[in-house]
Parts: structure tokens; C-alpha cells; sequence
């Protein structure tokens, strides 16, 4: 049974990567200070206020959620759209389109439209058994550099997860073969019983080339047709 959620959960991962598309990219639509970017030390998240306009956001993207209700119950319109961990207070873009975002204390309610937007994508991922003890995976970013929105990592770990650590950058030297110079530090947010880290943080990169380095790479999910290399799913536009 855990090997068969194990298989769906890669499955609805693929599929977000099916939706990355080429797309013009801004970053997140919202009244000024709604959005608080990953930071070493505090996860991305979204301070949700009502409004009739949408607030935009792009697919792979997770946030905490937060709102001026003290204990709010959170939940979603379409699924397939935007998830909703109530338990966490998390949301977690998982199709293009637009849904409704509800916030609910008592009989006092907050809602406001949420439209996920899709960007470009690049996975280490298959639908074979995994174990932990993953190497870093090097990222290539070109002449004209890049924005990256997000980066999932996966920590199956027998179908029990673990709980969120860090996803740093790291540039490498692929003539010597070494890491070299921390670029960032980033606190991931679990998602799916902490089986996946995410990493919102809209960070431009220049070209060169670089290690994505998770915290945890005992647990970090990998097998020989991934060449060793950690599951990651990363989401950028030029």
C-alpha cells in the first residue's frame, strides 16, 4: 500500500512538471508585504486578505498561510488547483487555474481568488523504488541567467517522511569537481506528510553552475536509474 502512494505521489508530481510551460514571469501578485520569501531561517509564506482581485502564484510554489483570523480553519475550492494542509496552515500550488481560498473562524470568513500561473521545469525523478543517501544534483543556469521560484526535494523514507530542513546553493567547479561558495540557504516547508520539502523563493541566479544541497540526504530519496543523484523538481523562468 505505501509503495502504491508512493508511486501516486511521483504520478501528481510528473504531472505538475507536464503543466511548465514557457510563460512571462513576475513575481508573485499581491498587495505589498502579502508574500514573505523562503529565507534561511523562515519559510515562505502568504499573508491572505480579502480582495476582489486574484492573488497570482506559480505552480510548485507553497506557502504558510496567514491571515488576521487568530485560529483559522483553511480550505480550498478545487483541489486540483490549490491544496490546502489545514492541519499546517500550507498551501501547496498544484494546477493551473483559478480557486478560491477560504479562511473560516467561527461565522467570520476571509476568501479571496487564488490563480496559479505555470513557469518552466526540470526534474530528477522516476517511478522505481527509492532508498535514501542521495548525492546533489548540479544545476546549469545559461548566459542570461535565471529566476528560480521554487525547488521540491523527496524524502520518502519508507513512507514516513521527515521533517523539513534547509535546501541550500551551492556554485561548483566542474573541472575540479568541487562545491564551492554557499549562494543561499533556504527553509523548507513539508508537504504530503513531509514525504516532499519545498522551497518558494524566487531567487535570481546568474550564469554558472551549482549544487542544490538538502539537509537531510540520509533521507533524501534516490536510486540507480537517478544515478544516485537526490528526486528534485525544480520551477525558474529566464
Amino acid at each position: 500500500m505505501k509503495g502504491k502512494i508512493r508511486r501516486l505521489i511521483n504520478i501528481l508530481l510528473a504531472t505538475l512538471l507536464a503543466f511548465a510551460i514557457f510563460t512571462s514571469f513576475t513575481a508573485p501578485v499581491e498587495a505589498a508585504g502579502a508574500f514573505t520569501m523562503a529565507t534561511k531561517k523562515t519559510a515562505a509564506s502568504l499573508n491572505v486578505k480579502a480582495g476582489r482581485g486574484s492573488i497570482i502564484i506559480y505552480l510548485g510554489d507553497a506557502y504558510n498561510l496567514k491571515c488576521s483570523l487568530k485560529k483559522p480553519t483553511w480550505s480550498s475550492s478545487d483541489k486540483s488547483i490549490i491544496r490546502v494542509d489545514a492541519a499546517k496552515n500550507v498551501l501547496y500550488a498544484v494546477g493551473e487555474g483559478t480557486a478560491t481560498l477560504t479562511a473560516k473562524q467561527g461565522k467570520t470568513k476571509i476568501t479571496r481568488k487564488v490563480q496559479v500561473q505555470t513557469l518552466k521545469g526540470l526534474t530528477i525523478n522516476n517511478t522505481y523504488a527509492v532508498t535514501g543517501g542521495a548525492e546533489a544534483p548540479m544545476l546549469t543556469v545559461g548566459s542570461e541567467g535565471f529566476k528560480l521560484q521554487s525547488i521540491i526535494t523527496y524524502h520518502w523514507n519508507d513512507g514516513k517522511g521527515k521533517k523539513p530542513g534547509t535546501i541550500s546553493l551551492y556554485k561548483y567547479d566542474k573541472t575540479t569537481k568541487k562545491r564551492g561558495k554557499k549562494v543561499a540557504t533556504f527553509k523548507a516547508t513539508g508537504l504530503f506528510k513531509n514525504t516532499y520539502w519545498n522551497i518558494t523563493c524566487n531567487k535570481k541566479l546568474a550564469k554558472g553552475y551549482y549544487l542544490i544541497v538538502d539537509s537531510n540526504p540520509k533521507t533524501w530519496s534516490q536510486n540507480s536509474a537517478s544515478n544516485g543523484l537526490g528526486f528534485t523538481w525544480i520551477y525558474y523562468t529566464n
